[in-house]
């Protein structure tokens, strides 16, 4: 006969959990990882979010040559004609390339990383930041009571932001990564105003620049019409 224990086991092992919820899991996280030896080995779905990057981000560099951390494949059933393999990474490596891409709001790293937003298309890629929820009450309820809100806030994208935030953000229950894209990440309230500055200006250089460009098209298209 099963218990309602083992019952409700099943029922977790049944849901599709997201790897930010599964690291979770693990009590203080970072300070296991810290302790790793740095041949330990990490499912991907870790791997993303120790480097602060979603999996299709991390599915994407594993098909650039050179852009992204060394990676191994595992099979998972050998009697499948399939063949079902696993992504897993070194955590040395991981290491390695987590530093290596910690940015320094420089133009150079930004090129480096892939956030270098240099035309209109660039401003509608999806990138991963970290957005919190803020919980706050104000008076004015019924009864002389308070009125509970909430609202989302950008604190930084997850490629830009230091590690003593992200550390912060991963055991923060209302803290969560999401991807946006740049126009839709300039409209939604960011907690600190310094972080979003380097994005803002390359928002408007874009779109200075796309005006720009039109002008001179519209120019040329009037000139050329007026030719006989």
């Amino acid at each position: 006969m099963t218990t309602d224990a083992e019952l409700e086991l099943e029922e977790k092992k049944s849901k599709k959990r997201t790897p930010l919820e599964e690291a979770r899991d693990l009590a203080d996280t970072w300070e296991i990882l810290k302790v790793l030896p740095d041949d330990a080995v990490i499912s991907s779905g870790l791997a993303g979010v120790f480097l602060g990057i979603g999996p299709k981000t991390l599915k994407r560099l594993r098909n650039i040559k050179a852009d992204g951390p060394p990676y191994q494949k595992v099979i998972t059933n050998q009697k499948s004609k399939a063949m079902n393999q696993d992504v897993e990474y070194i955590l040395g490596d991981l290491r390695k390339y987590r530093a290596s891409i910690l940015l320094r709001n420089t133009k150079e790293e930004r090129e480096r990383r892939g956030l270098s937003f240099a035309s209109l298309s660039d401003l509608l890629e999806e990138q991963p930041y970290w957005i919190q929820t803020i919980h706050t009450k104000t008076k004015g309820g019924m009864g002389g009571g308070s009125v509970a809100s909430s609202r989302d806030v950008i604190v930084d994208h997850v490629q830009t932001i230091s590690e003593k935030k992200f550390k912060k953000l991963l055991t923060d229950k209302d803290a969560d990564v999401r991807h946006l894209s740049l126009d839709e990440a300039m409209s939604i309230p960011w907690a600190d105003e310094e972080a979003r500055q380097p994005f803002h200006e390359a928002y408007i250089a874009v779109l200075k620049r796309s005006i720009k460009q039109s002008k001179a098209f519209q120019e040329r298209a009037v000139l050329s019409a007026s030719i006989p």
